[in-house]
Parts: C-alpha cells; structure tokens; sequence
C-alpha cells in the first residue's frame, strides 16, 4: 500500500473509532437521562438542594418493617436515616419485632406522600423491640436490626472500594447497583448506566 492510501485507510479507522466513541457516549447519556426523566416527579433541586418525595405517607409506613422502610428510603435518596428501638415487646410477641411503631421527618410524625422534602432530612425510624433483660436467643430467627444511622448503599459499596484498593488487583463498585467495574477507567456503570 502506497503512503496515500496508508494515510486514508489511518483516516478512516480514526474516523470509525471517532464515531464509535460518540455512539458510546449518546448512548450512555441517554440511559442517564432518560433514568432522571423516570424519577421527575419525585425529585427535585432547588437552591443547591435535593428534594426528594417520601415513598407513601405517615400512616402507610405503620406496621411494616423498619429495615425494609429505612433502605426503601435510602433507595429513594434519603441520607439521614435513623432507627430506634421501643422496647415495649416480650417473649412472645416474635411477630411483632421490627414493625414501625412511628416515623418521623425532622420532628413531625405526620406527613403525607405528597410533599417533599430535602433528601437530608433527618429521619427516625421507630420500630418495637424486645424489653431488656431478655435473652439473647429471643432473636434466634429473626434479622436482626442495629439501631443507630443506616449506612446507604453507596457509602457500603465506597468502603468496599476502599478495602479492594489496597490488594494488588485493585477493584471498584458501582455505588449504585453495587456491580463490579471491570475497567478501571470507566466513568459509567455498564449495567446500570450511573456515572462512576
């Protein structure tokens, strides 16, 4: 092949790697957006500040488990999540450990699902426990719930990323589907599409 055509067929991988990369990236940004434009309703960000629509009312959360609640709420992209037991149950009432007793949002218990409210609200989670004094083996069976704040999935999966960097095969997470990133210069999730 003569330097000319040497030089158009180098033009022309140029251009088909050029246009490839485009594609990627119009592809990439289209599952991002078109992510944000499912969740529009329900959240917001005003000044600076995210606002985030609660999953259902005051009254809806009642009765169901305050684990399940505080990760659907971290799902949603509430930061501050709390729970705290009320240690009003005894040995027999196994059923009832972890139902939510009352939630509320920076202070107020009731509220409705309509309104949002900024995604750093402080939010506590109160779910009945076994009174104290009981034994250990009472929870046998049961997932056991840790009161204090519920660490978000994306704070689990940067620690994950943190204890994977100091191997000699370094690993990272996708803070958002918790995958692993087989390339370590990826800037988005292959299977989610959330920008790493």
């Amino acid at each position: 092949m003569g330097l000319l055509g040497s030089i158009i067929a180098k033009g022309v991988v140029t251009a088909a790697r050029n246009s490839t990369i485009k594609a990627v990236g119009e592809a990439t940004a289209n599952i991002v957006s078109s992510a944000t434009s499912n969740s529009k309703e329900k959240i917001v960000i005003k000044n600076d500040t995210l606002y985030i629509k609660p999953t259902r009312s005051s009254e809806e959360y009642r009765g169901k488990n305050a684990l399940e609640i505080a990760r659907e709420l971290l799902g949603t992209g509430f930061e501050n999540v709390n729970l705290r037991p009320v240690q009003t149950l005894g040995r027999f009432s196994k059923g009832n450990y972890g139902q939510i007793s009352s939630i509320s949002i920076n202070g107020k218990s009731e509220f409705l699902g309509v309104k949002k409210i900024a995604a750093s609200s402080y939010i506590v989670i109160e779910y009945y426990d076994f009174k104290d004094g009981m034994d250990s083996s009472i929870y046998d069976g049961l997932e056991r719930i840790v009161p204090g704040k519920v660490k978000s999935i994306a704070e689990t999966m940067n620690r994950l990323n943190e204890i994977c960097k100091t191997y000699d095969n370094p690993k990272r997470f996708c803070p958002y589907c918790g995958i692993m990133v087989n390339k370590p210069d990826a800037r988005f999730c292959s299977d989610c599409g959330g920008q790493l």
